[in-house]
């Protein structure tokens, strides 16, 4: 319902409010006066009275719809009318509209406090007075102004009659005798057809120019009068005479033909002016003839029409009326004065240009027009934009709504049906979107009319009103025109007096407050449950009509039904109605439903938890509609292999056959709530729907269609099964008559829903009015409204009383406690995956297989159950998962992980952990290898590791797993090469997974598609969700997949091409990441250096010069001695550790060996020579380190890397052997120029970490740190 209320202050002030307040209720119908006037209270507004002098506080229903004036006062019942009424209104000018009852007496007009005050500047405050007696009206000027008449003028006093016509000021008023049972102005139905065709008029074929003929026979006469006075010839002047008799008959015959074609040109004319000023009279006329018409209670003049006049003012316009052929000579049709009426055609655009001031009476003139002509077809006025300028009273006329933005608005216009029209109010920005989305409406009716209200506009448009100009222009053509408008108190007005005001009395007739409140069906009276048998009808009562019952069998009547019906047409209550009454009629061994509802569950949702639904498929997804009919084959296939095994051969044959089966087979009904959703969503769905209905007529599947608009849904194969529709209110005759007929379904009131018709196969339609259910406590909201019309706040909320039980489910468990021996539900479909899957149900769990990893859940489809997806690494050697970051993948692989490290069986696990999920874990016993994403350069060490085998000579050994994680970021770190090996060796390693016992597992997203690795991957595990299209376009062709993280496509050699849906487990990051048990079988590690190591951490073994422990070697952490022999020398730039280093070296071989630190120090012993920078020395003394060390001294310096400073070495150590050499912290490829090693620089500063040759391949190396004033520092 949509009550407007106003109410009115007590004269002399009564609240502490405005002296009039505008309130609006929405809500359902029922709403008591008892109500609404408790809630009133609340914001001070008590003792209110209705029209007819009734308490609101007595009134038991208000009605759903109108207006309802309250006062503080009782108000006397209005008299009954005259049996004739004299009227005066302002038919046009800048203020039309205001009219006034003329009785006897004197009445002032003007644009000041006035008995008739109307807007017009041209007028004074008070212009001119109306005196009427027992037998005139008149007229009276009054002194100081200006009075125009047609036939009079200025007059000081005029006498006036009945449809006579006077002007002041520019405004144009008109005296009307109304009869009070209504007037009609005009015997034409303007509505029915518009624009009207044009007149055509023959015109008479000629060719000849008459002026021309007279001009040419006369000429001979003169020269023979001139001959005859001269010559004396009279027989020329005869004859010249005879001439002039032949030329000029001709002529004369045309002139006259003519001047009679003229005539009826302006008697065409003339009468089509005349008619158009009936067919759309001046919007002053218009105002009070809805005013009347409501007055009397007149059922409004519905049409078909899809495009609406709209009257801008009076000019000079071209009549429609057509001369044919068409000519330049003769008469011609003449623009005359007249009305200028543009049409308002669906997909056109109109602009009204102007200032804001000056576009506010036309905006205000073109909204009640526009409103009148859309309640008469059943559109809608959109209004976009705030709209200033309309006053709060517009909410008040008939199809109007609001919207305060392009944005708001968008989203409608697929709703708006054909003559709709959308205005945008000044000042609304992007303009141009709302175009192009009318454009671009995909929809069988023609898009909504457009009308802009700009400052200026240079767009094309099919007709622009310049208001500042006072000109409209059509295609070629512009006119001059004066245009009339509408004030805001006056719009006001009209819009409150366009709707009844509903009078109550305490005796109110039964007919009223049936109109008022539709019958509704409690659920407390449903009569016996679960006693009917689906075996030969399946029945359900869904209204009534007078009384009588109105029902439905799917088997009779069926085997399918569609339902149609417009928005606010009662089409989820009536399904609601439907469904309720066969679950209570039925028992689940009866009746089975698979609820299809793409409105969000608001209608089936409720029935979810009934014992009969077998799926509720709310989410409109691809994955979901495709599980569904992917489902509903297979329980057709089940149904027609039940009836080969029976030989039935139809339902009813397989029950009689079929009575003591153990496992029932119910009836199957297959509901869809908002087909055409389904459809444009997935249009594959709707072949396979047309199947089910041409197959599930004999195995016992019905099918329940709904939607709202049925063309281009309801394909004509899907037509050839449907014998029964069920119409609700349709917005279209054309639609009406396509389903049932007849237009009756447009013809019912939008304030009526759950009226509708019945029709089946080959009878008539059947009316019916459904029976919607008692379920949600009713809510009423009051909101107040103003200053602006779009100005609306929520004031109080009104909350009925709740119905106890009201969820199907409940009511259904309370009427069922006493029916003996229930029937068990029948399970056909098995239970969707769950959008989440935290872990794998225990009924699952007991069936593990031993030494298998739980990954999530699998849909299958085919035997209609929920199977586990296990991993079991000796059986899946590759596996591949494709996943970005927000698909849970990386949640899923950490309780993989977590569960490889708890499991009883013992598996080594080597991770590249690229993602950088793993760290947490990377000290786990079973952890053998891990490189995290800042560790590039250790990628290789770990592959080297992880492909070699055990040093043991046990033959039990563990199985080896390669995690790969991230690997767009191994990418991005290792560049392009380096990622090229990588990929190479993952290739190589997957081809040898069966014989060396490993098993690798890789995730990444494109760069995994692309890599060599993914093609040997026989186990992959897409997840779509947070991908691109980008991304998934190299996908191979999967099942569709919903927008959950977790769910993901499964496939392997033994599950078909497209894959299979699961549910991976996504476990809480507080069970994961315990230590695990330590390892019992022999593992190789590979784990990453400590960044610092003490000097008494690495055992000083005195092993003589040349050889000296300085710290761990990776991967295996064991204390290293490098070798350099007589001349070492250590590379590395500054805070490197070099100084570090040489330190070390002397602290480790200890005090038996005479060390050297500088070229002082030296004597004849042997001894080591540690030199630090060593370049810094002088040219003469790098001679004698030369000759030192070609003598046999044992020396070990340290020098920047730069290659260009190495040349100075001296002369013997130039030619170092590699293992002679150590690189500390290499920052930089150029780096390890001079011993010609190429490696991946370090990324960060690690002082003491070294690279050195070892085998022939590069090692690295932590070098212990000494404590302070151990040795030389840098």
């Amino acid at each position: 319902m949509t009550l407007h209320v106003t109410v009115v202050q007590r004269p002399r002030g009564s609240f502490d409010a405005a002296p009039t307040t505008s309130l609006e209720v929405t809500g359902p119908g029922g709403l008591s006066g008892a109500a609404l006037g408790d809630a009133l209270a609340e914001l001070g507004y008590t003792e209110l009275w209705a029209a007819g002098g009734t308490r609101l506080q007595q009134l038991d229903h208000l009605p759903p719809t109108g207006t309802l004036t309250l006062t503080p006062f009782r108000r006397p019942r209005k008299p009954p009318a005259s049996t004739s009424e004299i009227w005066l209104v302002a038919i046009k000018g800048p203020d039309c509209g205001p009219y006034l009852l003329l009785t006897r007496g004197r009445y002032s007009i003007g644009r000041g406090d006035c008995d008739l005050s109307t807007s017009d500047p041209a007028l004074s405050r008070h212009h001119a007075d109306i005196i009427v007696d027992k037998t005139s009206i008149t007229l009276l000027e009054i002194p100081g102004t200006a009075v125009t008449d047609r036939a009079a003028p200025h007059p000081k006093r005029r006498l006036l009659g009945a449809d006579d016509e006077f002007s002041l000021g520019d405004t144009t008023f008109r005296v009307l005798s109304i009869q009070a049972d209504g007037m009609e102005l005009s015997t034409h139905d303007r509505r029915v057809l518009w624009p009207p065709p044009p007149t055509h008029i023959s015109r008479p074929a000629s060719g000849s120019r008459p002026w021309l003929m007279i001009a040419t026979a006369g000429l001979p006469l003169i020269i023979g009068l001139a001959l005859a006075l001269t010559l004396g010839s009279w027989f020329f002047l005869a004859f010249s005479a005879f001439g002039l008799v032949t030329g000029g008959v001709p002529a004369g015959i045309e002139l006259i033909a003519r001047r009679r074609l003229r005539r009826r040109i302006r008697s065409i004319v003339t009468q089509r002016i005349h008619t158009l000023e009936h067919t759309v009279p001046p919007v002053g006329l218009q105002i009070l003839q809805a005013m009347v018409e409501t007055r009397a209670a007149k059922p409004p003049r519905r049409t078909s029409g899809v495009s609406h006049p709209l009257r801008l003012g009076s000019g000079k316009v071209a009549p429609p009326v057509v001369l044919e052929p068409p000519s330049e000579r003769g008469p011609q049709v003449q623009s005359v004065d007249g009305p200028v009426i543009i049409t308002v055609s669906p997909g056109e655009l109109g602009i009204l240009s102007g200032s804001e001031p000056s576009l506010g009476p036309v905006l205000r003139s073109s909204v009640i027009q526009l409103s009148y002509a859309c309640s008469l077809t059943g559109s809608t006025l959109l209004i976009v934009g705030r709209g200033d300028c309309l006053p709060t009273e517009v909410r008040f006329l008939p199809c109007v709504r609001a919207c305060n933005d392009v944005d708001e608005a968008i989203p409608l216009l697929p709703t708006l049906c054909a003559s709709s029209v959308v205005l945008v109010m000044f000042g609304v920005s992007c303009t141009e979107r709302l175009v192009t989305a009318i454009r671009n409406i995909d929809s069988s009716w023609p898009p909504p009319a457009l009308i802009l209200a700009v400052p200026t506009s240079d767009a094309r448009a099919d007709w622009n009103l310049d208001v500042t100009k006072s000109t409209l222009s059509r295609a070629e053509d512009l006119v001059l025109m004066a245009v009339d408008g509408i004030s805001s108190p006056t719009l006001a007005a009209a819009c409150t007096a366009g709707l009844h005001e509903l009078e109550f009395s305490r005796a109110r007739s039964t007919s009223l407050d049936r109109a008022f409140q539709a019958p509704r069906r409690n659920l407390a009276d449903l009569g016996p449950v679960w006693q009917g048998s689906s075996a030969d009808s399946l029945q359900t009562q869904f209204g009534n009509w007078e009384g009588i019952p109105v029902s439905l069998d799917f088997v009779g009547d069926g085997p399918h039904v569609l339902i149609t019906g417009t928005t606010g047409s009662g089409k989820s209550e009536l399904l609601k109605a439907i469904t309720m009454d066969l679950v209570c009629r039925y028992g689940p061994d009866q009746l089975s439903l698979l609820l299809l509802d793409f409105k969000g569950g608001s209608a089936l949702g409720p029935f979810a938890e009934t014992p009969h639904c077998q799926n509720l498929v709310t989410d409109l997804n691809a994955e979901s509609s495709e599980r569904v009919l992917g489902s509903l084959r297979v329980e057709l296939q089940r149904r027609e292999s039940l009836f080969r095994e029976a030989n039935a051969e139809d339902y009813a044959g397989y029950r009689s056959r079929a009575a003591s089966a153990a496992q029932p087979l119910p009836r199957l009904l297959v509901m869809v709530d908002e087909l055409r959703v389904l459809s444009d969503e997935l249009p594959d769905a709707v072949p396979e729907l047309i199947r089910i209905a041409t197959v599930g007529r004999s195995l016992g599947v019905h099918l329940l269609l709904a939607t709202q608009r049925p063309q281009g849904v309801v394909t004509p194969s899907m037509r050839a099964n449907i014998n029964t529709i069920i119409t609700l209110r349709l917005l279209s005759p054309l639609e009406s008559n396509e389903l049932l007929g007849t237009s009756a379904a447009a013809e019912l009131s939008a304030s009526s829903p759950g009226l509708g018709f019945m029709r089946r196969a080959g009878d008539p339609p059947v009316p019916f009015r459904a029976l919607p259910l008692e379920q949600n406590a009713p809510a009423w909201k009051v909101q107040e409204i103003g200053p602006s019309f779009q100005d609306c706040r929520l004031v109080a909320t009104i909350h009925g009383t709740p119905p106890a039980d009201s969820s199907p489910a409940a009511v259904l468990s309370r009427e069922t406690a006493d029916v003996p021996d229930p029937p068990s539900p029948v399970t056909s479909f098995a239970a969707p995956l769950p959008n989440e899957l935290h872990s794998i149900p225990r009924r699952f769990r007991i069936h593990q297989p031993k030494g298998s990893i739980a990954l999530g859940l699998i849909d299958d489809i085919q035997r209609q159950r929920l199977t586990p997806l296990w991993l079991t690494p000796e059986l899946q050697r590759r596996v591949a998962v494709i996943a970005g970051p927000a698909s849970s993948a990386a949640a899923t692989l950490l309780g993989v992980f977590d569960s490889l490290i708890q499991a009883e069986q013992e598996r080594h696990i080597y991770v590249l952990d690229g993602a950088g999920h793993f760290g947490a874990a990377a000290g786990s016993p079973r952890v053998a290898g891990f490189v995290s994403c800042g560790e590039p350069e250790r990628v290789h060490e770990l592959l080297d590791v992880f492909e070699a085998a055990p040093d043991a000579v046990e033959e039990q050994t563990a199985t080896r797993i390669l995690l790969v994680s991230g690997l767009a970021v191994w990418s991005a770190e290792l560049g392009a090469s380096e990622f090229a090996a990588l990929d190479d060796r993952l290739a190589a390693l997957a081809r040898r997974t069966e014989r060396e016992n490993t098993c690798i597992i890789v995730t990444g997203d494109r760069d995994l598609t692309s890599s060599r690795f993914h093609s040997l991957a026989d186990h992959r595990i897409y997840l779509r969700f947070g991908l691109g299209q980008e991304t998934v376009m190299g996908w191979p062709k999967l099942k569709n997949t919903g927008p959950y993280p977790g769910r993901a496509v499964w496939t392997s050699p033994i599950t078909e091409e497209q894959g299979v849906v699961v549910q991976l487990r996504t476990p809480v990051a507080s069970t994961i990441y315990a230590p695990g048990p330590p390892t019992a079988l022999p593992q190789r590690t590979c784990h990453a250096l400590p960044s610092q190591v003490r000097a008494d951490q690495v055992p000083s073994i005195s092993s003589g010069l040349g050889r000296y422990p300085i710290g761990l070697l990776a991967p295996d952490h064991r204390t290293w001695s490098w070798a350099p022999g007589r001349v070492g020398l250590i590379l590395g730039g500054t805070g490197t550790g070099k100084s570090n280093l040489l330190g070390l070296i002397a602290a480790q071989l200890g005090p038996e060996f005479d060390i050297r630190y500088s070229m002082d120090q030296l004597t004849d012993e042997p001894g080591l020579l540690l030199l630090d920078d060593v370049l810094e020395l002088t040219d003469s003394e790098l001679t004698h380190v030369d000759a030192l060390i070609r003598s046999g001294t044992h020396v070990v310096m340290s020098a920047s890397p730069e290659r260009v400073g190495l040349v100075r070495l001296p002369p013997a150590a130039r030619m170092l052997p590699a293992a002679a050499m150590l690189l500390l912290n290499p920052r930089q490829a150029s780096d390890g120029d001079f011993p010609g090693w190429r490696f991946r620089p370090h990324q960060r500063c690690q002082p003491g970490r070294a690279l050195v040759m070892r085998d022939g391949t590069l090692a690295q190396v932590q070098c212990a740190l000494l404590g302070v004033g151990d040795g030389p520092k840098d």
